[in-house]
């Protein structure tokens, strides 16, 4: 035996040599064996074709092309779909999604997406995903995700949070293989979870005052949005809780009151922000 040929269809080919000829035959996974009988006229590629047809191309062209079946039929394979030439791999994997170095992408899920095709009309494709997870202090190395994918997509779950991704796909037409570039993605970090404290008190070292309406808003360019509101305890403290990082706005409301200061704007910043006291009049 000279050669093994994975093929598609469950069949494996393999070329062999008979008096100084080589030879094509095949294994089906049925455990069926075919044999050509033929010469590979000067020992010439193969080429697999539609209807589960498997093709002896010779170098020379003026020999003679023979085509072997799942059937153990052979023979002149015109009629049989296929061209006299070899088989083209497929084109590389491209216009992925989401697009190379993409940010901010979702901890929960994530669908990969690409476009390929093949330049021989007919032949189906299948796609393996792989992905590597560049974590610090762990190698890094690409492991496969999907394999033998029909679909030009696959859903990623269960990523890291604030952590670099990079994936690849590989195409095949049963025959040739064509590996997609290295793309990349990184994972939203979630966001921290922050609190503001303050409180209330009355003027000239008077009592706190309770039910004061601490309302809360967080500015951006556009201006201020409304968020919450709380209310004063007994003592005059009160409390926001749950916010992430940015720039607010702390106002106190209560009919016949005054307060100092009116407002106060503040930043949270990876920390909790205390002491956003107001003096009521």
């Amino acid at each position: 035996m000279r050669e093994i040929y994975a093929a598609s269809n469950g069949m494996v080919v393999y070329s062999y040599t008979v008096d100084d000829a080589d030879r094509l035959g095949a294994v089906k996974d049925n455990g069926d064996t075919y044999e050509d009988g033929r010469d590979m006229a000067g020992g010439g590629s193969l080429a697999f074709g539609p209807g589960r047809t498997i093709f002896s191309i010779p170098h020379a062209s003026d020999q003679s092309i023979w085509a072997l079946t799942d059937y153990g039929e052979v023979g002149d394979p015109e009629g049989r779909g296929m061209d006299y030439a070899d088989n083209n791999p497929p084109l590389s994997p491209s216009d992925p999604s989401p697009t190379d170095g993409a940010t901010d992408q979702s901890p929960d899920s994530i669908e990969l997406s690409w476009t390929a095709s093949d330049p021989d009309a007919g032949q189906n494709l299948k796609y393996d995903v792989f992905v590597c997870a560049m974590v610090e202090g762990e190698e890094a190395a690409f492991v496969p995700v999907a394999n033998g994918l029909t679909d030009n997509s696959y859903t990623l779950t269960g990523l890291l949070e604030g952590t670099q991704y990079l994936w690849t796909v590989i195409a095949t037409d049963g025959q040739a293989i064509s590996e997609g570039p290295t793309w990349s993605f990184e994972v939203l970090s979630e966001p921290g979870i922050y609190n503001i404290y303050g409180k209330v008190s009355g003027s000239c070292g008077g009592p706190a005052l309770e039910d004061i309406y601490m309302v809360l808003y967080r500015n951006s360019c556009g201006g201020s949005d409304y968020l919450e509101y709380a209310q004063t305890a007994a003592d005059g403290s009160y409390s926001f809780t749950g916010l992430s990082n940015g720039n607010y706005k702390v106002k106190p409301l209560k009919t016949g009151y005054s307060f100092s200061p009116p407002e106060i704007i503040l930043d949270i910043f990876d920390a909790d922000v205390t002491g956003v006291n107001f003096t009521s009049y």
